[in-house]
């Protein structure tokens, strides 16, 4: 396997560890808006790879890469976390920021690759998914909070109550540019069951002994 393909191997994994990351993220929280949001992260995870593959595959790679254990026990971590947490607001907060420092990891992979020799091609599959990981990071944060602001989604059946909102935000004297209105078709949600209960039982079970461990030397 060449050093590119070496490069675009673990990628692949990174991109499956994070498209099944944020299926998991979409199940441990009830407010749709997010769950949605992840969803279609999801889905865009899930392109992210086949064009990965296809360009491994234009480069001489016939056998799809394996999948990675540390993204099974990150996807434990966030079940765990959510689970042990108490109130919707606060298990929100908490798989937020295990979706920030999710892309956070991937953002750093994407440049050290992008720091590579890279064929044209090659270069320009990764730079466009790095962006858009770039993207999401920045509203995590903006989720989270970030310089004294934060990013508020709601999620609305019909596209005029979406309009009517947008309308009360104006009359309550949001700046339009901070109002941001988008569509989402049913192609851009995800769909693939792909997590087998055997994966998620096994990633939850290292995952907490990991965290079990490490409390535990905290407590010590």
């Amino acid at each position: 396997m060449s050093t590119i393909n070496k490069s675009l191997n673990r990628l692949y994994q990174l991109v499956e560890a994070s498209e099944k990351g944020y299926a998991v993220a979409a199940c441990s929280v009830n407010n749709q808006a997010i769950k949605v949001l992840f969803k279609s992260y999801a889905k865009k995870r899930a392109t992210f790879k086949e064009e990965i593959w296809a360009e491994m595959q234009r480069l001489g790679s016939t056998v799809k890469p394996a999948s990675s254990i540390l993204g099974a026990i990150h996807r434990g971590r966030v079940t765990i976390f959510a689970v042990m947490t108490i109130g919707e607001e606060n298990i929100e907060r908490v798989v937020l920021k295990e979706v920030l420092l999710g892309e956070k990891v991937a953002r750093y992979y994407y440049e050290r690759i992008l720091k590579k020799d890279l064929p044209e091609t090659t270069r320009a599959i990764v730079q466009k998914q790095y962006e858009d990981v770039q993207q999401l990071v920045e509203q995590a944060q903006s989720m989270l909070g970030k310089n004294g602001k934060k990013l508020i989604i709601w999620l609305y059946d019909a596209e005029k109550d979406a309009d009517k909102a947008v309308n009360q935000l104006k009359t309550s004297g949001y700046a339009i540019q901070s109002i941001q209105k988008h569509g989402l078709s049913a192609s851009q949600m995800y769909t693939e069951k792909s997590i087998k209960v055997s994966e998620t039982a096994l990633s939850g079970a290292v995952g907490g002994a990991i965290w079990a461990t490490i409390g535990g030397l905290l407590v010590l």
